[in-house]
């Protein structure tokens, strides 16, 4: 059997996970939520030439309050409560301008590599 190819994916320095099927938020909740950091990043590669993050729905991540909840890695922070204003401001402050929104961060695992914006 030969060696199988890698799939390919684009360069990018972020991912941002979104809780799509736990019981933090309602299900329609997240959709929305999804949508909205799809369409600010959308906006963000136009208007600021970000074309570094993508925005993935994925099961359950294991905290069930006060969502819905939002993971950007590899910086390793998690937002709770992200409504179209913190999709925004998620989008803006730190993916297009490289500094965590604080007011929204409830957890930040240890040891994961904060990767700041660099110039192409």
């Amino acid at each position: 059997m030969g060696k199988k190819k890698a799939p390919k994916i684009k360069a990018h320095h972020r991912q941002i996970f979104v809780c799509m099927d736990g019981d933090c938020a309602k299900k329609k909740d997240a959709k929305a939520t999804k949508k909205m950091l799809s369409r600010q990043l959308s906006d963000a590669r136009r208007k600021e030439g970000i074309d570094r993050a993508l925005c993935t729905g994925m099961d359950c991540i294991g905290t069930c309050k006060r969502g819905p909840l939002v993971v950007v890695w590899p910086d390793g922070i998690w937002y709770h409560s992200v409504d179209e204003k913190a999709a925004k401001r998620i989008v803006d402050e730190h993916i297009v301008g490289g500094r965590p929104v604080e007011d929204l961060v409830f957890y930040r695992i240890e040891g994961a590599q904060y990767l700041p914006i660099e110039e192409d």
